[in-house]
């Protein structure tokens, strides 16, 4: 994978420690944050059954693919401290703002099912105390 990276010109990290050097641990802490949509993003598709008109046998198996990558994910996010959990929180902002300005033009209700509102206010309650911290000091990048 790592050659496969190289290759396409993609960025690749291999510190030898990601906790000792607090640069390399922000930016492996901040990459989770991408993982985590995309993942969580899988899994709502493949749960849902959207996308398998044409090949619904590969449903399960996606189901459990996304299921693991979401599973990883959250333990890589925890693993990069609760700071980095709520300052990530502050960069899902601009991208819910579009998020609603499609589902409108689409006609479409904002968010489906009561769980999808409680996790956004809860993403919205930590991008608060995040961009507080900043303002206040008390999280410091």
């Amino acid at each position: 994978v790592h050659l496969a990276a190289l290759e396409l010109d993609l960025p690749v990290r291999t510190p030898a420690r990601v906790r000792r050097d607090a640069a390399e641990h922000a930016a492996f802490a901040a990459l989770a944050a991408d993982v985590a949509v995309v993942a969580a993003y899988g899994l709502m598709i493949a749960r849902r059954g959207e996308t398998y008109d044409v090949r619904p046998e590969e449903r399960r198996r996606d189901t459990i693919l996304a299921a693991l990558a979401v599973g990883y994910t959250i333990f890589m996010i925890f693993a990069g401290g609760l700071k980095f959990i709520v300052l990530s929180a502050v960069l899902f902002a601009p991208g819910t703002i579009l998020y609603v300005m499609a589902r409108r033009e689409q006609g479409k209700p904002v968010f489906d099912k009561q769980s999808d509102w409680i996790i956004f206010a809860g993403i919205c309650l930590a991008a608060v105390y995040a961009v507080y911290g900043l303002m206040s000091g008390s999280i410091t990048i």
